[in-house]
């Protein structure tokens, strides 16, 4: 506990996290939260007449409809055929939102996300009945059965989109990038009806309670990768007034592991051209404030044989080592002296003659 900010209160804070039962996870945006289209009754209105016509070409329609007629109840409804209309203009001058016809039926679809329902069922249900087909359906489409339908049906957005998932093979649309798109879909009516991914009672306790310390702990962070990344811009201005490369060197970001976690790497970069390569090296300061230099092939992002038959030929000494996922040269082992990166990283540029 020797490293923890001073006070009982840290020491009770870390203590009160490892008695979190939960496997804390980010909370992830969905493609509808990052455009912020997520509880758009338009977009959520276009997405679900264009998957329920069979005249789009994506072979989803069935499934579409499957699902609908079977939530309404309506039976011996012909699939093959199906187009849809939005915002299609009723008797009295209204606008329903979806209206589907087949060959022996016509479905009108009123959509709500979160508006209040304040439309004229009995005229939409007669524009629907005007297309004369041999039967006609309305019915209301909401996050939750709470409107008056005055006797039209009403069913919920995660009840059809659970009903379409049933229908769909997903086995036979593996590589189908509808599939993605459609799950996307799913997820941002599942968030809009039951809520994002929610943080558990407990969670909530221990964020209400230790909120101050929190943003402690957050501020002490902060300021960590504020110096680590001025260690490295330091660095980067003596490389270049020592003329070491020759040629502007830049800055990389910090990397994210496969699984989430953050890996506080900072990275100075630059590429040669030489002897047919294009040589990329990179200095990296790790979260631990160590450096070390990694050569690679920039062209394959790896270790090539030519790249090792270079160091070589140039009496370069380096270890084989697997940095972001790729086989790499690294020339040094880790330090913590400024001192000796800048000394290593001269003597490799004076022997691949870059200096």
């Amino acid at each position: 506990m020797e490293n923890i900010p001073s006070g009982d209160i840290f020491k009770e804070l870390i203590s009160a996290f490892g008695q979190l039962k939960s496997n804390i996870k980010l909370i992830n945006d969905n493609y509808f939260d990052i455009l912020g289209y997520s509880h758009y009754e338009n977009i959520n209105s276009n997405i679900l007449a264009y998957y329920l016509s069979s005249e789009n070409g994506h072979n989803f329609h069935t499934y579409f409809l499957e699902a609908l007629c079977e939530l309404l109840k309506i039976e011996n409804i012909d699939l093959e055929y199906s187009r849809t209309f939005r915002e299609y203009w009723t008797q009295k001058g209204g606008r329903l939102d979806i209206l589907i016809e087949t060959h022996n039926c016509a479905i009108g679809i009123e959509n709500k996300i979160f508006s209040r329902l304040y439309n004229n069922l009995d005229d939409y249900y007669k524009t629907v009945e005007s297309k004369n087909q041999q039967s006609s359906y309305l019915c209301v489409l909401s996050l939750k059965k709470e409107h008056n339908t005055s006797g039209y049906k009403n069913i919920t957005h995660i009840d059809l989109w659970n009903k379409v998932f049933e229908k769909i093979p997903f086995e036979e649309f593996r590589e189908n990038k509808h599939i993605i798109f459609i799950q996307e879909v799913k997820q941002n009516i599942d968030n809009l009806s039951n809520g994002k991914q929610k943080m558990n009672d407990q969670e909530k306790a221990f964020v209400l309670k230790y909120e101050n310390e929190i943003q402690q702990i957050f501020t002490l962070k902060s300021n960590y990768e504020k110096e680590l990344k001025q260690k490295i811009i330091n660095l980067q201005q003596k490389i270049e007034e020592k003329g070491i490369y020759q040629k502007k060197i830049q800055m990389g970001i910090i990397r994210l592991n496969n699984d989430g976690s953050y890996i506080l790497d900072y990275i100075l970069f630059a590429d040669f051209n030489l002897d047919g390569i294009i040589l990329a090296i990179d200095i990296v300061l790790n979260k631990h404030g160590e450096w070390k230099i990694i050569l690679l092939d920039r062209e394959g992002g790896k270790l090539s044989n030519n790249l090792t038959n270079l160091l070589n030929s140039r009496h370069i000494d380096f270890e084989e080592i697997t940095y972001d996922t790729m086989q790499r040269a690294q020339i040094m082992t880790s330090s913590s002296n400024e001192s000796d990166i800048l000394t290593s990283i001269t003597h490799i540029c004076e022997k691949l003659k870059l200096a």
